[in-house]
C-alpha cells in the first residue's frame, strides 16, 4: 500500500503539496513521470530540507510535505510514499 504525496501534478500551477503525517518506521518515495522538475523533501519540526529523488528512503514518524523548488518540463508527474520492510501503516 503505497500513499499518494502528490497525484498527476502539472509542474507549471503547483508550488506545494499538502502535509502527511507517517507512521514511525522506514518510508520510500517512488516517483512516476518525473524528469527534471527539482522537489524537496521537508520535514515539520526538524526542518529537514532533502532533495527527492525515486527511491529515496527516510525515517517516518514525522509530518512530510513535498514542495516544488523548480518547475520542469514534465506534463504531469506523481510522488507516493511506500512502507520498507515491515513498516505498518494503520488503517483505523
Amino acid at each position: 500500500m503505497s500513499l499518494a504525496l502528490l497525484s498527476g501534478v502539472n509542474p507549471r500551477v503547483c508550488n506545494n503539496g499538502p502535509k502527511v503525517r507517517l507512521h514511525e518506521g522506514k518510508w520510500k518515495l517512488v516517483c512516476k513521470g518525473l524528469v527534471d522538475s527539482k522537489l524537496t523533501l521537508c520535514k515539520a519540526g526538524a526542518e529537514i530540507h532533502e532533495d527527492v529523488k525515486d527511491g529515496y528512503v527516510f525515517d517516518g514518524n514525522c509530518t512530510i510535505a513535498l514542495v516544488l523548488m523548480e518547475k520542469g518540463t514534465e506534463q504531469h508527474f506523481s510522488v507516493f510514499a511506500e512502507p520498507v520492510n515491515g513498516t505498518v501503516i494503520s488503517t483505523t
